[in-house]
């Protein structure tokens, strides 16, 4: 009787070991849209070494409902890109619907400017919401503050916001990927 309960001890064990492993390994997938968006700004811009990346000190949002893992800017064409995901079950906690997604600003903590007019690539995998967001007429420099505020669909309250990048933090060239570079088509 003794075998037995260690040997159904020990599935059990091995069982819930293997879903926490399987889980985590789904939570960090960050190869969904982690390539840049090609537009005509990446183009101009990778021709003239004018790409940068921004790494922030944390990467998950203050109440842990967003995680940013790429912030790509291009100061020629003031244009930022920013790939975000968010738990499925965020859509549920907001009464959301997960086809509306969600709206997102960039937000300039010293002067106060609102940043609203973006495009968007989005894509699910297991659990999360990934998003792509491509935000232009962008200023920026390594001096500003920016955060994305992620609201509701067609709300005003915010509901989860995110610091990009602290004022006095470096900025780092980017450097194109291959896959990238064929993306832009060169």
């Amino acid at each position: 009787m003794k075998k037995v309960l260690t040997v159904i001890f020990l599935a059990v064990f091995a069982a819930v070991l293997g879903f926490a492993i399987v889980m985590i390994s789904m939570s960090e997938s960050t190869d969904v849209l982690d390539l840049v968006t090609p537009t005509d700004a990446v183009k101009t811009a990778h021709e003239s070494g004018g790409i940068f990346e921004v790494k922030p000190e944390l990467s998950i949002s203050y109440d842990g409902n967003m995680r940013c893992y790429s912030i790509v800017w291009i100061p020629e064409a003031h244009e930022l890109q920013v790939s975000v995901k968010s738990n499925n079950s965020t859509y549920e906690k907001l009464g959301a619907n997960k086809a509306d997604g969600y709206d997102f600003m960039l937000y300039d903590v010293e002067s106060e400017i609102e940043y609203r007019t973006y495009t968007e690539e989005r894509e699910y995998e297991g659990r999360y919401s990934y998003f792509r967001l491509v935000f232009e007429g962008v200023e920026f420099d390594e001096d500003v503050s920016l955060e994305l505020i992620m609201f509701p669909k067609g709300k005003e309250t915010p509901y989860s916001y995110f610091m990009l990048h602290e004022s006095g933090e470096a900025l780092k060239t980017y450097k194109l990927s291959k896959e990238e570079i064929a993306l832009i088509g060169e």
